[in-house]
């Protein structure tokens, strides 16, 4: 069992990726809490979630629908975007763009 596989810290998740939709877009940022990984994870359509449609996943979760998503946790501690245009497409970082496309 790896430790991504164990790590129990919360992510931001967008209902349409709850709803089965890839995650096309990332976002990290400084977490708030303990329990937060500061992750925010979204399938592209929109820039903004509805807070109240959104959903907290673990990061085990999100590893384990989206394996890809391990790339990712490496670049925790550097806030930023990234990006991808279809699910088996790699992650490239999305430079100049802050938390939520603001």
């Amino acid at each position: 069992m790896t430790r991504r596989s164990r790590d129990k810290r919360a992510a931001i998740v967008c209902r349409h990726v709850v709803e089965g939709e890839p995650i096309l877009r990332a976002w990290w940022s400084p977490p708030t809490m303990p329990a937060d990984s500061g992750w925010q994870f979204m399938c592209g359509t929109t820039d903004e979630e509805d807070p109240g449609l959104a959903e907290v996943w673990g990061i085990f979760q999100l590893v384990h629908y989206d394996p890809s998503i391990a790339e990712l946790l490496p670049h925790e501690g550097v806030s930023g975007a990234f990006a991808r245009r279809d699910f088996d497409e790699r992650w490239e970082r999305v430079r100049g763009e802050s938390v939520g496309g603001q």
